[in-house]
């Protein structure tokens, strides 16, 4: 499944000791991107140790998610406090990039002396080295190389982490995918339900999102931190969703709607994150080859701003720049 079930932005960290090089990286790079630059190893190794820890907390936070759940808490208010509480998750490295050739160590022995943070490793070589890193990839040690010499080096660097940069992050997505039922598995495997849930993320300006068993949709938040709720319904359990609604307290003509897959209601939402709000329909959009997955989306505005916001988070950070060891 290459829709990852949690997904959210992260850091990335360089490493070379080119400072000219760096800084043409730092102006042409994505400005949406946490992006720190070291040209001495000791600094970066300084760094992703020190952040080390946090990741190894940042996924046991997540598996303790889960937990409080299996003991009857609802997960909606469990991942809405994760996300108030934990603004520095944006800052934590997924993706280091390592220049091959430095006077002090090669980035093969500087990786090889990291922790197992950040979990992506990009390896850039010169032509003279490209042996090298393909052996080190064959090991395990990268996931990919760039050799600096290509003409198109920016574009092509920049599509290489830009594509790791929205790749699912292992340790997160082995707890999510484990809570998922089979059949909520199934669903999320059609491409096409893949893209059209991309495609409306990205239309809602979404950057962070998780997908929850129960109730079965999509929790995210946009680049302000604003919450939306995605509702999913698989058009075989629609009688069971009319029974909920009609129990929720809809109206004839609304009950009407869902049980034809015209729209959704947010009942079994308002239910787990516990308000007494009157329940709401959306228009219901059919997902996938088939229309078998159907989806509602409902704006969580009165929610607030659910903790730091991701845009908030990047203007909270030092000019980026090179000169920051």
């Amino acid at each position: 499944m290459k829709f990852p079930l949690y997904h959210r932005p992260s850091a990335l960290v360089f490493l070379d000791d080119e400072t000219p090089y760096l800084e043409m990286l730092a102006i042409v790079l994505p400005r949406e991107w946490c992006i720190r630059f070291h040209t001495r190893t000791r600094d970066y190794l300084a760094q992703i140790n020190s952040q080390a820890t946090g990741w190894e907390e940042d996924v046991a936070q997540h598996q303790d998610i889960i937990n409080q759940w299996f003991k009857g808490k609802p997960l909606p208010g469990l991942v809405l406090d994760y996300w108030r509480s934990q603004a520095h998750r944006y800052g934590l490295p997924s993706i280091a990039v390592v220049d091959y050739a430095m006077p002090a160590a090669t980035g093969l022995q500087v990786l090889q002396a990291s922790p197992p943070w950040p979990p992506y490793r990009v390896l850039l070589t010169g032509k003279a080295d490209e042996h090298t890193a393909v052996a080190a990839f064959n090991d395990g040690l990268i996931d990919r190389y760039v050799t600096k010499q290509t003409p198109d080096l920016v574009q092509q660097l920049t599509s290489v982490l830009r594509q790791h940069y929205n790749a699912p992050m292992d340790f997160h997505e082995g707890i999510w995918r484990n809570v998922l039922r089979r059949s909520q598995q199934q669903a999320l495997q059609d491409r096409a339900v893949q893209q059209g849930l991309l495609d409306w993320i990205k239309a809602l300006d979404c950057v962070e999102y998780v997908v929850l068993p129960e109730p079965f949709g999509l929790l995210a938040l946009d680049s302000f931190g604003l919450a939306h709720w995605f509702q999913f319904e698989m058009h075989k359990d629609l009688p069971a969703a009319v029974d909920l609604a009609k129990a929720a307290g809809h109206d004839d003509a609304a009950l009407a709607s869902i049980s034809q897959g015209e729209m959704l209601s947010d009942a079994e939402w308002l239910q787990a994150i516990g308000t007494d709000a009157p329940p709401k329909c959306a228009r219901a959009v059919a997902l996938g080859t088939g229309g078998h997955l159907m989806a509602a989306h409902f704006p969580q505005k009165a929610l607030g701003a659910i903790g730091l916001g991701h845009r908030a988070f990047l203007e909270s950070l030092p000019e980026r720049g090179v000169d920051l060891d």
